[in-house]
């Protein structure tokens, strides 16, 4: 025996053991640990165990479903993704991960979704696109105003078209009209929908305050109280009993957020947080959360999908409202909830013709991020929509 292997046998057997243990270790606890059903990195459930089927079709996705429930579920596997993002962001400016760019001065956006492919006109509309999309918009628009229901319509602007000076440069406009602006024109040019362009107000007091989050896709409280006012003036329009809060009516407060949805991907939430602009009312709020229908989770939390709550106040005079809306109405509500008897806040890919009969609404308000105009623009009537809903009145 080689007296090198001989001398160093012990060592040896050592490091075996020592790995041997390890891996069995995270195995061990890959299975013990019990995870909960949310993936808080990624906004997700986890993925679940594969079920076995004999047809051939089936056994082909079996190992790609094992292996992400198997990852979804490896013990280490928040700590490891943050180490990765930890040195990647401080010794590379990246992120790590496919989902979230890293920008300048702290600022992050969100690559998934077609945020970024939206922000960079990178397929703009036909005109087909676009008189298909706007007929399906206009015909809401009438099969409203057939029931006596005003409808308000509006886009979110996505954080890159408000603050696009923090992006590397490398993610650059391949195209000078975004499908924001052809829509609007459209809309402005063919049909008599109401319609709120938030961007020239946005763009206008962002050197007043910060409207976005650095390190979330959503715009702070302060952005959203800049949409609520202009929102408002048309819902004054139509609805005098209501009284619009102003900022005088609020404390402006900086606190610490480290909840940012874009570094919670990453893992570094607890590393990278910001100051943000909150807005304390002075006045207690007068609308609750109605128990009918019981949401579930807090209303308030951007990163839990709550498909349907209605919040009421007790003053019959104000109107009742149903809106269409995602994420981006997290921020809103508060605001918006105020001035509504009753407000039934509805996230579904269909226009619920049926729920809106049953609320009886003066209004119907429909909010839609600008992202979501890169992919079929969800609850949009169609002529089936319309006949069905005849049928069921």
């Amino acid at each position: 025996m080689d007296s090198r292997f001989k001398n160093g046998f012990p060592e040896n057997i050592a490091i075996v053991v020592f790995f041997l243990l390890a891996v069995f270790s995270l195995a061990i606890g890959t299975w013990v640990v019990k995870p909960s059903e949310y993936v808080k990195l990624e906004f997700r459930k986890r993925a679940e165990l594969p079920h076995l089927s004999l047809r051939k079709k089936e056994w082909r996705k079996i190992p790609t479903a094992f292996e992400s429930y198997f990852n979804d579920r490896f013990v280490f596997r928040a700590e490891l993704l943050t180490c990765r993002s930890l040195l990647s962001y401080f010794l590379l400016h990246e992120t790590g991960s496919t989902s979230v760019v890293a920008g300048h001065e702290g600022w992050f956006y969100l690559n998934g979704q077609k945020n970024l492919e939206s922000f960079r006109n990178l397929q703009p509309y036909t005109e087909r696109e676009l008189e298909h999309l706007v007929a399906g918009l206009e015909r809401q628009r009438v099969w409203l105003a057939q029931h006596k229901i005003r409808y308000l319509f509006f886009i979110v602007p996505g954080k890159p078209t408000i603050y696009p000076e923090y992006l590397p440069v490398r993610l650059n406009k391949i195209n000078k009209e975004s499908r924001l602006d052809q829509l609007l024109g459209y809309l402005k040019k063919y049909s008599k929908i109401d319609v709120v362009d938030l961007r020239t107000t946005l763009r206008e007091y962002k050197t007043q305050n910060i409207l976005y989050y650095k390190t979330d896709a959503h715009w702070n409280e302060f952005g959203a109280f800049l949409a609520y006012k202009q929102i408002g003036a048309y819902l004054l329009q139509w609805f005098p009993s209501i009284h619009l809060w102003e900022l005088s009516d609020f404390e402006q407060v900086t606190k610490k957020f480290n909840q940012g949805g874009l570094t919670t991907m990453i893992g570094l939430n607890k590393i990278l947080f910001e100051s943000a602009p909150y807005l304390i009312p002075q006045h207690k709020r007068q609308s609750v959360v109605s128990k009918q229908p019981q949401p579930i989770g807090d209303v308030h939390n951007q990163s839990i999908v709550i498909q349907a709550y209605a919040t009421e106040v007790n003053n019959p005079t104000l109107p009742r409202a149903v809106m269409l809306r995602d994420s981006m109405t997290t921020a809103l509500q508060p605001f918006l909830s105020e001035h509504f008897r009753r407000i039934l806040y509805l996230w579904q890919p269909d226009f619920p013709a049926d729920k809106i009969l049953k609320e009886n609404p003066d209004i119907v308000i429909q909010e839609v991020v600008e992202r979501e105009l890169m992919c079929d623009l969800p609850q949009t009537l169609e002529e089936a929509d319309v006949n069905r809903a005849a049928v069921n009145k």
